[in-house]
């Protein structure tokens, strides 16, 4: 079962990529039986921590916290 999901999840990683290679700059293509978008996110800020931990390392034992770990189900 694994293995014919793979298989439909690469066919289906082509087909949105043909699309998105066919739609270029487009955000929105319509077709008789739907539509499918394709819109760029917002630009977002992100917080260089490991540059900022080198720069100012004594924040890091100011502002270290634990977080407890989670349990992971795995099948073999």
């Amino acid at each position: 079962m694994r293995e014919s999901i793979a298989q439909q999840e690469k066919l289906e990683a082509q087909f949105k990529q043909t699309l998105q290679q066919a739609m270029g700059d487009a955000s929105r293509a319509t077709f008789a039986t739907g539509c499918i978008t394709w819109k760029k996110a917002k630009d977002s800020m992100a917080l260089d921590i490991p540059r900022l931990l080198k720069e100012k390392p004594h924040l890091q034992v100011r502002y270290a916290t634990t977080k407890t770990g989670s349990r992971r189900f795995l099948l073999a």
